[in-house]
């Protein structure tokens, strides 16, 4: 299989889910360098409960992001805005 044809599943995913945020957030890096050899595109799967927040983050180099709402509503804040 190339990675043209790839298909990745989030059931297939192990998530990740920090200490303290169980049943809060977990998030599953789907595409990325590691994963499937990807050198410039990194696609993460979130779930964060309903009501609930993040603090935030930082990620060790610097990429474009694009967060997509499947259900619900997000408000986001990024570099202070």
């Amino acid at each position: 299989m190339s990675y043209s044809d790839l298909v990745v599943r989030a059931k297939d995913v192990e998530p990740f889910i920090a200490p303290g945020m169980e049943g809060i957030y977990e998030s599953q890096c789907l595409i990325d360098r590691e994963s499937v050899g990807s050198r410039s595109l990194n696609v993460n799967r979130g779930v964060l409960k309903a009501g609930q927040r993040l603090a935030g983050g930082s990620h060790p180099t610097e990429y474009d992001e694009c967060y997509y709402v499947v259900s619900g509503r997000a408000k986001l804040a990024l570099g202070g805005d």
